[in-house]
């Protein structure tokens, strides 16, 4: 140990225990367990009895079917049938994520995107759990 260390040593020892971590020395601190890791955010389970998909789907989509068939009739003949599938992905909190139409005739384009506003705009049940996907038919007739 050099001299000057062994002098900076025995002066910290005399002096009060504000110098011994002026010195370098260890702080005491009182033993306390650490603080546990935050831990990642599990997916809230769901409550008993919650439904796992969005209740009232038919109502649901009778009360749409109804906005999707005004809008295929404003403008068109009431005897050209046409026959709509749609697919659409409804969100835990009951918003249609996404809809995809197909079976609309080329000569109904504004119609079509029409209905798919008023498929979009339709908003169902809240329900615990991931995005549901649902296929439904319009026959418009």
């Amino acid at each position: 140990m050099s001299v000057a260390r062994l002098v900076l040593s025995s002066l910290c020892l005399v002096a009060s225990s504000s110098c011994l971590v002026a010195c370098g020395a260890t702080a005491q601190r009182p033993a306390t367990a650490p603080a546990p890791a935050p831990k990642a955010s599990a997916p809230a389970a769901c409550a008993p009895g919650t439904p796992r998909e969005p209740p009232g789907v038919r109502e649901k989509m009778s009360k749409v079917g109804d906005d999707v068939k005004r809008c295929f009739l404003l403008g068109g003949r009431a005897e050209d049938a046409v026959t709509l599938r749609t697919e659409l992905v409804v969100s835990e909190d009951g918003h249609v994520k996404q809809a995809t139409l197909t079976g609309a005739p080329p000569s109904k384009r504004e119609a079509t995107i029409c209905a798919k506003r008023a498929i979009e705009a339709a908003t169902f049940a809240p329900f615990c759990g991931d995005d549901v996907a649902l296929g439904w038919t319009f026959s418009l007739r």
